[in-house]
């Protein structure tokens, strides 16, 4: 199994008669894109509909209604729109019939209603600016203390073995998507990357170390730093590599990496990727499912790991090397975002169901075979912290007694991740005007 390049899809909407589902897609690599997938097929395989465009809906008319994408920097999933275009659409093949026209020029966010009335954001585009967010610690019971840091855009953080830093990315709305190492101690963070597009940060198991994720001439490669900034990046996959990997843990032996390895929408696995030999990744977990996040327990003999098998996300374990031996669902009502408490036998997930977001916890024995104990719910999550999905956005310390969580700090100075608007403007019977605009083949 297994995701485009880690890709964000958003802005689903079903085409009338319910054939087919239009939605944006947007990955670091691939930029913005409209796709469509056929709903009756037997198959369906999403096809690209156009590309440059942050999303995008079926008017009534016979048009695809098309949001221009702004520019874009590899480190900003996200940002503003332009002009609003539009073009003829085949509903039955799922592709344009005519060139994109504008329609809308120097415009923000449209909405339009089926009486043909258009609202629109006028302006030079709209000016998006990234949320701002707060680390903070949230104990056994869910108390919650603040870490000594800025806020920031911050994203996938990883504490350090000896639990004294922490290696995260740091988004900014219009330049790069750092990694840099925090010390906890002194409240003060270090760069490990300047430029470009840097992500989902793993410390060596010595700490020396910090493995990420980069775009280096846009290809999309493994990367090993010193975790003090000093030196070169040194590259752990090959240069021609396409498909898009990351890290999520070190091998008892630190000799390999296990990699989430994503090669399109609906295929991601798990890989171990040796680092001596220079051969390659190998699939370790590869089905017509999804499977993500994978870590191993602290005795080396079991991987836990998310999957969409059962047609949500739900957390396995199976043992390792030998993933065929056995498979055990751990997470009855859903879940996702595994990680092994570093002491005792106690394996950490998060769940959203009818009571809300939560803090799970299994207990296990290992001898002779896997058998884990009921989930137990630690805590509910507050409303404002990050949970991640295909990426985990949280961690534990190294005596399993606190987790560091990401919170949107809505207070923050400065931060308003809302649309600059100048002007909303009302157009009545706008229709009339689009068809005359943009005439059907």
């Amino acid at each position: 199994g297994a995701a485009s390049d880690l890709a964000v899809c958003s802005a689903p909407q079903v085409l009338p008669g319910s054939r087919a589902l239009l939605y944006a897609e947007l990955s670091p690599t691939g930029g913005p894109r409209l796709r469509a997938v056929s709903l009756a097929a037997a198959e369906p395989e999403p096809r690209v509909v156009a590309t440059e465009v942050a999303r995008a809906t079926y008017a009534p008319t016979g048009h695809l209604l098309l949001q221009q994408a702004a520019r874009l920097t590899p480190g900003r999933l996200g940002g503003g729109v332009t002009n609003l275009m539009a073009a003829p659409f085949d509903a039955d093949r799922l592709e344009l019939t005519g060139a994109p026209l504008p329609v809308v020029p120097d415009s923000g966010f449209s909405a339009w209603a089926s009486d043909g009335t258009l609202v629109y954001a006028a302006g030079a585009g709209v000016d998006v600016a990234e949320t701002l967010r707060t680390l903070v610690w949230l104990d056994r019971d869910g108390r919650e203390e603040p870490v000594q840091a800025a806020p920031r855009a911050y994203g996938t953080p990883r504490i350090s073995p000896s639990g004294d830093r922490v290696a995260v990315e740091v988004s900014s709305a219009d330049g790069p998507t750092v990694v840099v190492v925090h010390d906890l101690a002194r409240g003060a963070s270090n760069a490990l990357t300047f430029d470009g597009w840097s992500v989902n940060p793993l410390w060596s198991p010595d700490g020396r170390r910090v493995v990420f994720t980069s775009i280096e001439d846009d290809v999309v490669g493994l990367f090993r730093k010193a975790a003090d900034g000093t030196g070169r990046a040194e590259p752990l996959t090959a240069a021609a590599s396409t498909s898009m990997q990351t890290a999520s843990a070190w091998v008892s032996t630190a000799d390999s990496l296990l990699v989430t390895q994503a090669a399109g929408m609906t295929d991601a696995d798990i890989h171990r990727l040796p680092l001596a030999d220079g051969r390659g990744s190998e699939p370790l977990i590869a089905t017509a499912s999804v499977e993500v996040l994978a870590v191993v327990s602290p005795d080396g003999r079991w991987i836990a790991y998310q999957s969409n098998e059962s047609g949500r996300w739900a957390v396995y374990v199976r043992p390792f090397p030998n993933v065929e031996d056995g498979k055990w669902q751990v997470s009855p009502g859903g879940g996702f975002s595994p990680v092994w408490s570093p002491v005792g036998r106690e394996l950490f997930f998060l769940a959203a169901g009818p009571d809300g977001r939560a803090m799970m916890a299994v207990e296990y024995a290992g001898d002779p075979t896997f058998t884990p104990s009921r989930p137990q719910r630690l805590f509910a999550l507050p409303s404002r912290v990050d949970v991640g999905g295909i990426l985990r956005q949280w961690d534990v310390t190294p005596d399993g007694r606190r987790f560091l969580m990401i919170k949107d700090d809505d207070g923050a100075a400065g931060n308003d991740s809302r649309e600059s608007l100048s002007e909303l403007v009302y157009v009545g019977n706008w229709f009339t005007e689009l068809v005359e605009r943009v005439p059907l083949p």
